[in-house]
């Protein structure tokens, strides 16, 4: 029933706002929509829910508008401001149309708050690595093993880099924990939806960063480290706008991305208390307490 989807927000300025180019790129993920819209069985629920940060509100902004444009001349597809939806128990019983829930608001109207904690590693490895944010993604989840080879990797792509400066811990918060991030507030928006939404299916669109890769890996099965970016992502990180899908059915999680598709047995509960137990091995490596 509940289909689940990340996509990273459009091309950005240099001061970080959406670009010319990343409105086109989000315009064109509403044509997509719209075709798969076109495609769902009538009752569907779909929504974006952005993070926190500018582009991406910009971005989820851009798409909506283009599909209510795209939509307007079909009268199978509804249009529902989630601010109105008290006001439309009718909804939850009404499988007669399509409905697009918009304006949902960034994470931390639902109990997800703005976390910072990362931010200023985050820039300053982006501007050792000119911006390349896959190398940032290598430097935060090499583990102590890794971290030796994950150097000269870097020296490599950037031998002006002080590659004796590279510490994981620098990030403060773990890979782990940004993985749980994503996966609480798609086990959250879950919750919401089928409450509001019983028996409808549905899509939600979460528009984020590329450190969903890291939720991507765990949903996968996968550890998070520099070894399994390399093999899942091919040394790349997400161009803009791109997807990774999972999906609830017959009691699996099926996750799609690029050209890999896994099953997992596990439940989203499951998965977020392996990743707990992680973080917290991640957190003594990083103290240098765990020998």
């Amino acid at each position: 029933m509940g289909n689940f989807e990340t996509i990273r927000h459009g091309d950005k300025n240099v001061d970080g706002t959406l670009s010319e180019r990343g409105g086109e790129q989000a315009r064109e993920k509403a044509v997509e929509l719209y075709e798969r819209i076109q495609n769902a069985p009538l009752g569907s629920i779909i929504y974006l829910t952005p993070s926190n940060v500018g582009r991406a509100v910009e971005t989820r902004n851009e798409i909506e508008t283009e599909l209510q444009e795209l939509c307007a001349e079909d009268p199978s597809v509804e249009f529902v401001p989630i601010n109105t939806l008290k006001e439309r128990p009718e909804i939850k019983s009404n499988f007669t149309k399509k409905f697009v829930v918009t304006e949902v608001q960034p994470q931390s109207i639902i109990g997800f708050k703005a976390d910072t904690d990362y931010v200023p590693a985050w820039k300053e490895y982006g501007k050792k690595f000119s911006g390349n944010e896959y190398f940032t993604m290598l430097a935060w989840v090499a583990k102590p093993e890794e971290l030796e080879s994950v150097k000269g990797e870097l020296h490599e792509a950037f031998p002006e880099t002080d590659t004796d400066s590279i510490r994981p811990s620098d990030f403060v918060r773990t890979p782990e924990e940004e993985a749980i991030r994503y996966l609480r507030l798609s086990a959250r928006m879950r919750e919401i939806t089928e409450s509001h939404f019983p028996g409808h299916e549905y899509v939600n669109i979460q528009v984020g960063h590329n450190t969903a890769d890291f939720s991507v890996l765990a949903l996968m099965g996968k550890d998070i480290s520099a070894e399994n970016l390399k093999t899942y992502l091919h040394g790349r990180s997400r161009n803009f706008l791109e997807s990774a899908t999972f999906e609830n059915k017959d009691g699996k999680i099926i996750v799609r991305y690029r050209e890999n598709e896994t099953e997992q047995e596990k439940d989203l509960g499951e998965i977020i208390k392996e990743l707990e137990q992680k973080s917290e091995e991640r957190k003594l490596a990083w103290s240098g307490t765990n020998k």
